[in-house]
């Protein structure tokens, strides 16, 4: 909001822009503004998963079943379904080699914690 007030040649100060969002009609035209924007970006990602699926098509009637995949996951991803799994791997371990091992009560002494 800040930027906003700015841009409308006030100068900037956060008390000022926390004053004119309070105001009812700042704040609908805010919300319009946004409703806009989400619409806009909600057609965008539906003629993307449409396009997508129209490329998805033609890929499997040409058997080029790589391209038909990589087009499925471009849909999934557009539409929030695709997850990315990355492999979890501990990198806070030290690996302690000897040639003379610890005994049992040593590694108890080191090891284990009493709850």
């Amino acid at each position: 909001m800040t930027e906003a007030y700015r841009a409308a040649g006030y100068k900037p100060n956060r008390s000022h822009a926390s004053r004119l969002v309070a105001k009812g009609n700042i704040k609908g035209r805010v919300a319009e503004l946004q409703d806009a924007a989400a619409a806009e970006t909600q057609i965008t990602i539906e003629s993307l998963i449409k396009e997508a699926a129209d490329i998805q098509k033609r890929a499997t009637k040409a058997g080029q079943h790589s391209a038909a995949i990589a087009a499925l996951v471009a849909k999934a991803k557009l539409a929030g379904r695709w997850m990315e799994r990355a492999e979890q791997r501990n990198t806070n371990v030290n690996y302690v080699v000897s040639d003379q091992p610890m005994t049992e009560e040593e590694w108890v002494a080191k090891c284990v914690t009493e709850h």
